[in-house]
């Protein structure tokens, strides 16, 4: 994960992508990081860098007015979650 994780207040939205053996890590962060700047709101995310398994990245955005972004289309498989952010004692 790059960074800590954003506060959690308003909305928040997270994204896991899949991609094929044959994605880059530059290609998964590429994707991610549209994905935030379209969805608002402060984000982190992480990668499998270097790896080569199902789920190579993911990214979570939180704050007032976040909307989860549309899924990045072409090779990547995304799982989407949104809602009413709060944080856990």
């Amino acid at each position: 994960i790059d960074a800590g994780l954003p506060p959690m207040t308003g909305r928040a939205a997270c994204i896991s992508l899949a991609a094929p053996d044959q994605t880059y890590d530059w290609e998964v962060r590429a994707a991610l990081e549209a994905w935030c700047s379209a969805s608002g709101g402060k984000a982190t995310l992480g990668l499998a860098a270097g790896e080569r398994q199902r789920f190579r990245g993911l990214a979570i955005v939180a704050g007032d007015g976040v909307v989860a972004g549309e899924a990045p289309g072409g090779r990547f498989g995304a799982t989407i979650v949104s809602g009413q952010a709060r944080s856990l004692p």
